[in-house]
């Protein structure tokens, strides 16, 4: 959804014969109570429509009534200086024009970065579709249509409640997707946002109709930002309501629509047995509903939140006051004498500042991970837009309104010692969490399917018996045919070919046999000399079947081991070069008694370090003697280990986090490589 608001300042104009055509029309728009107080100015012609304030309207009159420009500026109370401003702007959008001349001001250009970025294509007019479904309209906001809507909306959450494992499964086969899985996603996803831009226009229409206006035409089109493609419907007319509340309805109307949409398709989905269609209906579902409340409900930027925010509190062009507040804030900071900044504008700036960071670094994200040469071009983009033609902006703004050049140059010079600090190294440690180890540890794993059975022995100690009834199968199946063919040996007396053919079915047999025999003596696990047990989910298990790998260890065996120290690197520690040394050594201190401190060093090559779910486990050995104080903790103890790491800058910590949060994981045998 697009509205036009009307900028109040501008460059100097001639002063010329001026008028207003009959097709501009003002209208007074207020609330149901009539209190209100702004106007819309619309050009009927085009389509345009502009909010002004009673200084601009009675101008106007004026010049409808004159045709004199300084009469008309005289009884409206307006300056020259500000009149010259406001009459350029009325001319460039033909709600004035000079009479025998046809061609007026162009309209500014937008900034070369933000034509990169989003880019607009007006594309049909929808009002003759919406004519023909102007019932749907007339349904839609009527009482009993809405207590339909809520009926509909209300069914879907109970089945999205009563659904959940259906739900998880959908959710699982997202990864799973392929590319007939896609299309239909994308096919769905564009039909509920047509639906959605077809809510803005049928919503404008009743809207419109009810207050007695003439729609007039509903431009629809295609706006692309950040290479994804948007569609929009252009409702500027909406200023021309008198009702907030209509106003509202035709910011939300998307919405409405879209949610009525989407329930319907959720209780579809709920009703009918899981199926491909039905999956990617769910995926749909949930996508648009994150994607309404992230983008659509949000008033940080101008969409359907925030219009219905303008539209409810009856503050026009908060986008603007807010850069406004943010212009005169800093102007104040330099001297400048503008009047104070509202404090409610200047928090939106804040909060849509931060949003708008925020967006940015997921455009970034994305154009990084599609292809590394595009993240120089779109972060300069990114800077242009965000940084460097704001403040540029704001400093002239400064400069016009008195600000002191002490304070600019004083404010210049501590944001270009802060940006060289960025890039001296200082000294740099990291923190690595770890333990001791006091034993060495293995882990029982099922590595066949089978049933567990621990078992006693007051000798021996405990055991686990893996059974597996299909190995004893095959093993009497095995005895079998080794018979049969002793059998066969025994009584065969003929020729060599034969005799060697029986040998060979004998060696195989006997092959098969001691493979058969080793994989059964591995499901038999007894602990050897030194070692103790920990059954953990053996007993739990015992006469269950479980899988092979299922991923839980069913015991663990230990025995005591010479002390050392595990400590964990993420990727941001193995990316400080560790591979360059012959040696790490690192200052340990146990967690529970920060009192206990040894320094520790790594034996062997660096390069056998193991990789576990994207950690790196770095065992270290403690130096000299054994401190007194490790006798406390027998079974081994969490530390905290200092490593010292080369100087780097903030900038350099900076760009080594971008990095890493920008990529996947270092996988382990890529370790050496990526050092």
């Amino acid at each position: 959804m697009r509205r036009n608001a009307f900028f109040y300042f501008g460059k100097s104009a001639h002063l010329v014969t001026l008028s207003l055509p009959s097709f501009v029309v003002i209208t007074r728009v207020e609330d149901a109570q009539g209190t209100g107080s702004d106007y819309v100015v619309s050009n009927e012609a085009t389509g345009r429509y502009f909010l002004a304030n009673q200084a601009t309207v009675s101008l106007l009159d004026g010049l409808r009534r004159t045709g004199n420009l300084a009469q008309a500026l005289y009884e409206a109370g307006i300056g020259q200086a500000d009149g010259k401003a406001i009459l350029e702007q009325l001319m460039r959008y033909g709600v004035v024009v000079q009479r025998g001349v046809t061609h007026q001001a162009q309209a500014p250009k937008a900034p070369l970065e933000s034509k990169i970025i989003s880019l607009r294509f007006d594309m049909i007019d929808a009002a003759r579709f919406t004519r023909k479904i102007a019932w749907l309209g007339q349904i839609a906001y009527s009482r009993a249509g809405f207590f339909i809507w809520l009926l509909t909306v209300t069914a879907m959450g109970y089945l999205l409640l009563v659904n959940g494992e259906k739900a998880r499964f959908a959710l699982q086969q997202v990864a799973l997707a392929g590319w007939q899985d896609l299309l239909r996603f994308a096919v769905l996803f564009v039909g509920l946002k047509v639906v959605h831009e077809m809510g803005h226009a049928l919503a404008y229409r009743v809207m419109c109709l009810r207050e007695g206006h003439d729609p007039g035409p509903i431009r629809m089109g295609v706006a692309i930002f950040a290479l994804t493609p948007f569609p929009f419907t252009d409702v500027t007319g909406a200023w021309r309501l008198r009702s907030k509340w209509r106003r509202a309805a035709i910011g939300a109307g998307g919405i409405y629509f879209e949610i009525g949409a989407t329930a319907l398709l959720t209780i579809f989905w709920g009703l009918t047995t899981s199926g491909p269609l039905q999956v990617t209906i769910f995926q749909v579902a949930i996508f648009t509903a994150l994607t309404t409340i992230l983008f659509n409900l949000n008033p940080a930027v101008k969409l359907d939140g925030y219009y219905v925010l303008s539209d409810l509190t009856g503050q026009h062009n908060i986008a603007t006051r807010g850069s406004a507040a943010a212009r005169q804030w800093l102007t104040r900071r330099l001297g400048g004498t503008v009047q104070k900044p509202e404090r409610r504008f200047l928090g939106y700036w804040l909060f849509s500042y931060a949003y708008r960071w925020t967006l940015f670094a997921g455009i970034f994200w994305i154009f990084y991970r599609i292809d590394q040469r595009l993240a120089v071009p779109i972060a300069t983009v990114i800077f242009l837009m965000l940084i460097g033609r704001p403040l540029l902006t704001s400093l002239k703004y400064a400069t016009r309104n008195g600000a002191k050049p002490m304070n600019m140059i004083l404010m210049g010079g501590i944001a270009a010692g802060v940006i060289a600090a960025c890039f001296v190294p200082f000294t740099d440690r990291l923190l690595l969490e770890g333990r001791t180890l006091v034993h060495d540890t293995r882990f029982v794993y099922a590595i066949e399917t089978a049933q567990v059975n621990v078992t006693q022995d007051d000798a021996n100690g405990p055991a686990i018996d893996l059974i597996n009834p299909e190995l004893a199968f095959q093993a009497r199946d095995l005895a079998l045919r080794r018979a049969i063919l002793d059998n066969a040996a025994r009584s065969v007396t003929g020729s060599a070919s034969e005799q060697a053919r029986l040998v060979g079915n004998a060696t195989s047999l006997q092959t098969m046999t001691t493979e058969l025999d080793q994989r059964m003596a591995r499901l038999q696990i007894a602990a050897t000399d030194n070692e103790a047990w920990d059954l953990r989910e053996a007993e739990r298990y015992q006469g269950s079947w479980v899988r092979a790998q299922s991923g839980k260890a069913l015991a663990v065996l230990s025995q005591p081991a010479p002390l050392r120290v595990l400590v964990w690197l993420d990727q941001g520690a193995v990316e400080q070069g560790l591979l360059g040394r012959d040696v790490l050594q690192v200052d340990v201190r146990i967690a529970a008694d920060p009192a206990c401190q040894f320094s520790a060093e790594t034996q062997g090559p660096l390069s056998d370090i193991a990789a576990q779910n994207g950690v790196f486990g770095l065992t270290t050995f403690p130096r000299g003697e054994m401190p007194e104080c490790l006798s406390q903790f027998p079974q081994g103890a969490a530390v905290v280990a200092r490593l010292e790491t080369a100087p780097k800058s903030v900038f350099e910590r900076i760009r080594r986090t971008v990095t890493r949060l920008l990529q996947n994981r270092l996988p382990g045998e890529n370790l050496t490589q990526n050092l």
